[in-house]
């Protein structure tokens, strides 16, 4: 019966999205991508050998953390890779890593939808990157025995299927030979439902981020800076405050979203010049580029982290490796990494205002910057590489 629920609720999400397609542009992008796909996937796949590993990633920043691990496989083994999305701003967004790499939306978790994917693909691998529950994809990945591993997860004990351990989920979780957690205590919870190899190997988002430090010239300005990366409408009332309480600093903003209309909303609010690059540095500005971000860290003293007053903050490690303190919102508690830079006071989270000028007054004294820089280094010094640990075992 569970499994006829479920498969329902998907359709009805496959043609709510659809729907929604006639009004909203990542929507349409998705159902316009897969439509395309079905003409186009295998004149892609023919473009590279028939020893492939699929690696799903939902969006970008999924995408981020399986980065090291496409290199690492396209360094070390025969095999090719297709990279599949669910979201467009993965798929649009990402830069594949070379020639023996193709990208593709997954379908819906539909059962004929997912079968058809899967012979088109044939994978002799299949790695999956965070938390991406398709519980119809891992039935048919587990009936095919096909290798199939989750890694750079967080699991909580609020999550659904822990908190009620079905079954049906307890099967299809065996679909995953191993699972590579970020955290003990992931590793706990998930050892309640989950009786295979359950692995703490840490995030591969940090041998991501230090690869692209160790790419990049430190470009301190004279002027002290803060960059204010990956920002929504909601974090402008504290970007505001900051801009009035650090007038001698240099002001760069990263909208998360380069629409047109938002880029211009943000532009009015903060009255200040759209610019395609960190090239001027004076005064505010918001800088309309996409993939910029992650680099231009390194020209910045304090970063605001966006997101932190919607649904969760976005990658704080990009700023973090540059040894510089980071500032975001409440709602940062999905995060393990800030959890952990917050535990070395290294990093500050504001409910609200308020608390905005005695963070900013700390962050500014020069006992406090040499601090940070220190536990930074050490933070990040300390870690194993989570790349190693997992491509050692899925590839042992």
């Amino acid at each position: 019966m569970l499994v006829f629920l479920y498969s329902i609720l998907i359709f009805k999400y496959k043609l709510a999205t659809w729907l929604y397609s006639f009004m909203n542009i990542k929507a349409k992008k998705r159902m316009e991508g897969l439509k395309k796909q079905q003409v186009d996937l295998d004149r892609q796949l023919s473009s590279i050998s028939s020893d492939r590993i699929l690696v799903h990633c939902a969006s970008l920043g999924e995408y981020e953390q399986a980065y090291p691990i496409i290199t690492w496989i396209i360094n070390n083994t025969d095999s090719d890779i297709v990279i599949s999305f669910f979201s467009p701003s993965g798929y649009e967004d990402c830069e594949l890593p070379g020639v023996r790499c193709v990208k593709c939306y997954l379908p819906f978790d539909l059962e004929s939808d997912i079968q058809s994917f899967l012979s088109k693909i044939n994978p002799s691998k299949v790695i999956i990157t965070k938390n991406e529950w398709w519980w119809n994809m891992l039935q048919i990945l587990k009936s095919k025995q096909t290798p199939t591993f989750l890694i750079s997860s967080t699991i909580r004990d609020d999550h659904y299927f822990i908190k009620y351990p079905l079954t049906f989920f307890k099967n299809r979780l065996l679909a995953f030979s191993s699972i590579f957690v970020l955290n003990e205590a992931s590793k706990e919870a998930l050892s309640a439902i989950y009786s295979r190899d359950i692995i703490v190997s840490g995030d591969s988002r940090k041998d991501q981020v230090l690869k692209i430090k160790n790419n990049v010239a430190l470009n301190k300005e004279l002027k002290p800076t803060v960059i204010y990366g990956s920002i929504w409408l909601n974090d402008l009332p504290v970007i505001k405050e900051m801009i009035s309480q650090l007038s001698n600093y240099n002001h760069f903003v990263y909208p998360h979203d380069l629409a047109e209309d938002n880029i211009k909303s943000i532009c009015s609010e903060l009255n200040c010049e759209n610019k395609h690059s960190i090239a001027e540095i004076s005064g505010t500005y918001v800088i309309n580029s996409m993939g910029q971000l992650k680099k231009d860290y390194s020209a910045a003293h304090i970063a605001y982290i966006g997101g932190g007053y919607g649904e969760g903050i976005h990658n704080i490690l990009e700023a973090a490796v540059y040894n510089i303190p980071t500032v975001f919102g409440p709602r940062f508690h999905k995060s393990e990494e800030a959890k952990d830079l917050i535990d070395l006071e290294v990093a500050y989270s504001l409910s609200d205002i308020s608390q905005l000028k005695s963070v900013l007054q700390k962050l500014q004294t020069n006992e406090h910057q040499e601090e940070i820089n220190l536990k930074l280094i050490d933070y990040f010094s300390a870690s194993k590489s989570a790349t190693e640990i997992i491509c050692t075992q899925i590839f042992n």
